[in-house]
């Protein structure tokens, strides 16, 4: 965050010195200029700010002994998940932090606001973290999966195709993620335009004077303005969206791998090899994400 903070310093540092230049040869667009220095003196002072503010950091109790010492040895309690453990994980209030926030957080990110100030303090433990929403869960994608493998099994026996059978269960979220995309690729294209038709005006109205022109060139501006914001939210919900459909498909497709693992008989279990199970869970669901 602080480098961020410096970038944006020295870069509207230079952007000062032509700003000053454009002002004292043009002078026009005052108000331009004006909302520009506002910036830059706000950007100064939160880049005072981060270089000699050091937030106040609690002090975390790190291990104090070994966790085992000699032959210890400790009971693992396992659990299974059910039907019933993911009612449970439902009705949790700290389940699904992010589905149960409303439009502008998910669109700006703002629920993830109070674990970031947990961990500006201090290291996170278990405990400061959410747990999973019940759609994110292992189980609740492989049963998903199992659905809709046992339905193109059904449809095409032993040609069935493993691609088909994802796509049945997550091509619809991945597809509206890659609608999220299309607005970051139109900033893509718009943004250049617009500055094209924006410096035109600037130098229309450096000529002429002309109100009319003045007005069409904060258009362009606050046009600008809108693009790059459509854009960033486009690409970063792009990029949740596509991500969460990838870790979806992989633990859907370890937990059917390691499911199947179980069911194998002693002789064909031996003859698949632990070695090929475990590069199918690690290296081929890896790629399929």
């Amino acid at each position: 965050l602080r480098f961020g903070f410096i970038f944006c310093f020295f870069t509207n540092s230079i952007k000062l010195w032509f700003v000053a230049y454009m002002w004292s040869t043009a002078g026009v667009m005052q108000f331009f200029y004006g909302m520009f220095l506002f910036g830059y003196i706000c950007k100064t002072v939160l880049f005072l700010f981060s270089v000699f503010h050091h937030a106040a950091v609690e002090s975390h109790q790190g291990l104090t002994e070994p966790l085992l010492a000699g032959n210890d040895v400790v009971a693992v309690e396992t659990t299974s998940i059910t039907e019933a453990g993911a009612d449970n994980l439902k009705a949790s209030p700290s389940v699904g932090v992010e589905y149960a926030s409303n439009i502008l957080s998910r669109l700006t990110f703002s629920w993830v606001t109070p674990l970031v100030r947990v961990g500006n303090k201090r290291p996170l433990d278990e405990e400061d973290l959410w747990s999973l929403g019940t759609s994110d869960t292992a189980f609740a994608q492989s049963a998903t999966f199992r659905a809709r493998w046992a339905a193109e099994f059904a449809q095409r026996g032993e040609k069935a195709w493993l691609i088909r059978a994802l796509a049945r269960g997550w091509l619809a979220p991945f597809v509206r993620s890659g609608l999220w995309k299309l607005f970051n690729d139109m900033q893509q294209f718009a943004g250049p335009m617009l500055m094209s038709v924006l410096l035109r005006a600037i130098e229309r109205l450096a000529r002429s004077g002309d109100a009319e022109v003045l007005r069409s060139a904060y258009g362009y501006a606050i046009a600008m303005f809108f693009f790059q914001i459509l854009g960033a939210v486009g690409e970063a919900q792009y990029f949740q969206g596509t991500m969460r459909c990838a870790f979806q498909v992989r633990s859907a497709l370890m937990h059917a791998i390691f499911t199947k693992s179980f069911r194998l008989t002693h002789s064909a279990s031996q003859k698949l090899g632990t070695g090929r199970l475990n590069n199918m869970m690690a290296s081929d669901c890896e790629t399929v994400q």
